[in-house]
């Protein structure tokens, strides 16, 4: 990696909303009802009608990212279930990663539709 990054490579998305993560590179713990189709991690996108739904009743859930090469991530964003009915979101989740020991804390969603970046 070089040790200077733009403005724009910070902000550049890695593909969750678009698809160049595919489905393939997410898995979960769980999902509501175990329907993988209609709540699984596939689901999982940025302004997806409906969304990913972990199973309730599986403790210490996760949603998982394979990334293919090594990034540097500088931002997350968040969104809650897309169907403006369902009002779900998750008010708080834990970031880890493998490449070390840190892990970091961030406070999510405050409603069901708006982005958490």
């Amino acid at each position: 990696f070089s040790n200077v990054l733009s403005v724009s490579d910070c902000r550049k998305p890695l593909g969750m909303q678009s698809g160049d993560i595919t489905d393939a590179q997410l898995s979960a713990a769980s999902s509501y009802n175990n329907n993988r189709t209609a709540y699984g991690p596939g689901r999982a996108r940025l302004n997806h009608p409906g969304g990913y739904r972990a199973n309730k009743a599986v403790p210490q859930t996760y949603l998982g990212v394979r990334f293919l090469k090594p990034y540097i991530i500088t931002g997350i964003a968040t969104q809650g279930y897309g169907i403006v009915a369902v009002k779900e979101w998750v008010k708080l989740f834990w970031l880890g990663y493998s490449d070390g020991s840190n892990t970091s804390f961030f406070k999510s969603n405050k409603d069901s539709t708006t982005a958490k970046v």
